[in-house]
């Protein structure tokens, strides 16, 4: 009876603890988001008063907000009206098979088939027009192969909370660091 007794203790202040941890974990990934969401409402004022110190044949902007994964057009609907009524122009697209785009998951080949909207909105545009790119979490993939691809598209790339591949950080990178990531969470998940 004792054993079982102090079992059931250990397992409560097993329970606690990671209960404890998770939401130590949560709040820091809060401040975080709040702190890069502040470092971007900055950056934004800053580019709009050095928008309109400049002379008034083009004061406004043409931002172009690219959802991350899971999410879509629809995400970016409280800071939209923000934008718009501080003057500048505004898109928000769909990923493919993601918000209202009518494709399925499984139709796409490559993660260039998901990027395949930005890619034609920003080829869509007047030869001279620059827009300001901002992408968030799985967006920072699209952001950057389009970078690549049409860099004279784009004057400005902002990666809010996003992913940002490099040399020595490329998807099948970021693949492998998702997989093991899933394994520890599941190993966690069956000894807790």
């Amino acid at each position: 009876m004792r054993a079982e007794s102090d079992f059931k203790t250990y397992i409560s202040l097993r329970i606690s603890l990671v209960e404890t941890y998770n939401f130590k974990r949560s709040m820091e990934q809060a401040k975080k988001h709040l702190v890069l969401i502040s470092i971007f409402i900055i950056l934004l004022n800053i580019a709009t008063n050095k928008a309109l110190s400049q002379p008034l044949h083009n004061p406004s902007k043409h931002f172009v907000l690219v959802h991350g994964a899971g999410h879509g057009a629809w995400c970016w609907y409280k800071l939209v009206p923000l934008l718009r009524s501080s003057g500048h122009n505004v898109t928000t697209i769909d990923l493919a098979a993601s918000g209202i785009d009518p494709r399925q998951i499984s139709d796409l080949q490559s993660i260039s088939d998901y990027i395949r909207p930005l890619r034609d909105l920003l080829a869509s545009l007047p030869p001279n027009e620059k827009v300001i790119l901002v992408g968030h979490s799985l967006g920072g993939l699209a952001l950057s192969q389009t970078m690549e691809r049409l860099p004279s598209k784009i004057s400005v790339a902002v990666f809010l909370t996003a992913v940002m591949p490099g040399p020595s950080l490329n998807i099948s990178t970021l693949n492998q660091e998702v997989h093991a990531e899933r394994k520890k969470k599941l190993l966690f998940d069956l000894l807790t």
